[in-house]
């Protein structure tokens, strides 16, 4: 069986066939590289504003009972528009 493959590498169809493959799958390679540090790069500011925003969320203050009337006042991240803090009734 190596034998078969050594044969096939050394003949002129294996070469080229093996070219291909190598040629192609460094090319595709290079490609989705490409594609990953693009996005890496557009949306690097954009989560970090994200998690900006989720870690400095804080719970509503407040007592909840019976007779409260559940409006409040929220705070929101001017960067995302995610809302990080709330003050209630």
């Amino acid at each position: 069986m190596v034998k078969g493959i050594v044969e096939f590498l050394k003949g002129e169809r294996g070469a080229v066939t093996t070219a291909e493959i190598i040629g192609y799958t460094l090319l595709i390679g290079g490609g989705v590289a490409l594609v990953g540090y693009g996005a890496t790069a557009l949306f690097r500011g954009k989560t970090g504003a994200i998690f900006n925003a989720v870690k400095s969320m804080k719970a509503m203050s407040g007592a909840v009972s019976d007779t409260s009337t559940y409006s409040a006042t929220l705070t929101t991240d001017s960067a995302t528009g995610i809302a990080t803090g709330a003050t209630g009734n």
